[in-house]
């Protein structure tokens, strides 16, 4: 198959009717400061802004209402092929402050379930080049539990986001348009303009993830890619990165002591903490190839040291990544410049909080709620952002540090915010809104009463909180009602006035298909992969 071929056919049919703008939400950027530092001059701000990506923004026809999305499916009569969809179908503004996207100088606070890049100014994303410099930010996740994941991370998209590149893409960074990374997600709603109807096209870039955390666990980990920039790709053409990443996660590194909530750690995600990542070059130039990346944390005036930096010695165990280029690669993707991304979601986390990986359960409980707060995102020279010049010294071959296979410690995340009240159990053996149904040690009722969901919080403590049921309302500007759903249900964001509790597809469950006319959603952490006509699965993002 010539993938090339067919999206360069694609785009030259729509260059007059592209990825239309809607107009029924104002697009106002939050405004962010952020600051460049030198080693003589210190740090000077410089005013950024904050854009939400086209994903998370409601797709409707041009002129009207009317969605051109109905959960995962295109509407046939707007969108019978890509290039009609295109030119019917408009990305709206987004109300930042009802998405839970909220800035205030230095500081971005950061609900649940978004994703979000820096621009340099309303049109363009910011470029970072961070090669012999260090990024720092200060960030608090502690409301973060087992399950979630708070992320910053680099991908090189278009600085435009592919908007004169592909003139049909009338967007741009404007709306957050061109996403890519090592996953080649293949759910984009619009790819290179074109609506990307079967979700089979997917957007393949190296990424280097500077942070990816909750309060429990956390990794640094670059995924190199056989491409340059941005590939497009079909089916078998996607897999030209490595997905896996040579990661540093100090728990499945074997120290155990170092990363969690609570003062027996040496840094304790109870309280905010400040992350410094260097990247070191061969010749301590910008222009150098790419030999270290260090990792270290400064909380309460002390600097906390990641057990081991990232080499090619240290990679060594992570075949995919070293075949794909290894350090070099990754270190001529970030010379080129890249665009910071900044996401938090939940999903399938054993690989990062689980198991060999850190303390949480195998399956914990649905993650609700995990506002994070970062703050101060600054670059550059080595040593200029903190004060910490010095760099650890790199690892020689005969200490190498491979992920470790402890036996996890169970940790528990911190305590939720207190309700307003707590009713005792009812005389019939099921438990009132906001009372005690579960936990270590607790021995009363487990069940709640109806339209109540027995929510986990820590091990132990599960309380009964409001649950909206199916086809309920879960979310909008205005609308203060319960914001959880009943088990098996997903609350799906259709525009900024609505939210609405739907029956979300499983893991592996089917999500559409020729004669299928059950759900079409999946839960989150999956997406509805399109394997042919009779078939449609939801499987991990």
């Amino acid at each position: 198959m010539n993938v090339r071929a067919i999206l360069a056919a694609l785009a030259l049919a729509a260059v007059s009717n592209g990825q239309q703008i809607g107009t029924n939400t104002p697009e106002v950027h939050p405004v962010l400061t952020t600051q460049t530092c030198t080693t003589g001059g210190g740090c000077t701000p410089e005013t950024s802004k904050v854009v939400i990506d086209a994903n998370w923004r409601w797709i409707h026809q041009v002129g009207s209402s009317t969605n051109c999305r109905n959960g995962g499916s295109w509407d046939g009569g707007l969108c019978p092929d890509p290039t009609t969809c295109a030119k019917n179908c408009a990305l709206d503004g987004v109300d930042y402050g009802a998405a839970g996207v909220v800035t205030s100088g230095g500081n971005l606070n950061v609900q649940l379930n978004n994703r979000m890049y820096l621009l340099q100014d309303d049109s363009n994303y910011k470029i970072y080049k961070v090669l012999n410099k260090e990024f720092t930010f200060e960030v608090d996740v502690s409301k973060v539990p087992c399950g979630g994941n708070s992320a910053l991370y680099f991908v090189p998209m278009d600085q435009d986001g592919g908007k004169s590149k592909y003139p049909n893409n009338k967007a741009g960074a404007a709306y957050g348009t061109g996403y890519c990374d090592a996953q080649c997600p293949g759910g984009n709603a619009f790819v290179n303009g074109q609506a990307n109807m079967n979700n089979n096209m997917g957007q393949c870039c190296m990424e280097m993830d500077i942070w990816e955390a909750n309060s429990v666990s956390n990794a640094l980990t670059p995924h190199t890619c056989t491409v340059d920039g941005v590939y497009t790709c079909v089916g078998g053409d996607c897999g030209v990165c490595d997905k896996g990443g040579c990661g540093a996660n100090p728990w499945a590194m074997g120290n155990h002591n170092l990363y969690g909530p609570g003062s027996s750690f040496s840094l304790d995600t109870t309280k905010p903490f400040t992350v410094v990542t260097q990247f070191i070059t061969d010749d301590n130039s910008p222009n150098g190839n790419l030999a270290q990346i260090n990792r270290f944390y400064l909380q309460n005036g002390k600097k906390i040291d990641n057990p081991s930096s990232l080499t090619d010695s240290y990679c060594s165990w992570a075949s995919d990544f070293e075949s794909k280029g290894g350090m070099k690669a990754m270190g001529r993707a970030l010379k080129s410049g890249m665009v910071l991304a900044i996401s938090v979601w939940t999903g399938e986390m054993g690989w990062l909080d689980s198991g060999n990986a850190g303390s949480c359960p195998s399956n914990p409980p649905a993650v609700t709620s995990a506002p994070v707060s970062i703050t101060n995102i600054r670059v550059g020279d080595i040593g200029s952002t903190t004060g910490t010049t010095p760099p650890p010294s790199p690892p020689t071959p005969s200490s190498t540090t491979t992920p470790g296979s402890s036996p996890p410690v169970t940790t528990s995340p911190p305590s939720p915010p207190s309700p307003p009240s707590t009713s005792a159990p009812s005389p019939g053996g099921t438990v009132g809104e906001w009372g005690q149904c579960g936990g270590t040690w607790y021995n009363g009722p487990t069940q709640c009463q109806s339209g109540l969901k027995c929510q986990h919080w820590k091990d132990e403590y599960w309380q009964c909180i409001p649950a909206v049921e199916i086809w309920g309302q879960c979310g909008g500007r205005w609308y203060n009602g319960p914001t959880v759903c009943q088990d098996g249900l997903k609350c799906q964001y259709w525009k900024d006035e609505y939210s609405q509790c739907i029956p979300a597809v499983e893991i592996w469950g089917q999500c559409g298909g020729r004669w299928y006319n059950g759900p079409t959603v999946c839960q989150d952490g999956l997406k509805c992969q399109y394997w042919k006509d009779d078939y449609s699965q939801c499987i991990p993002q």
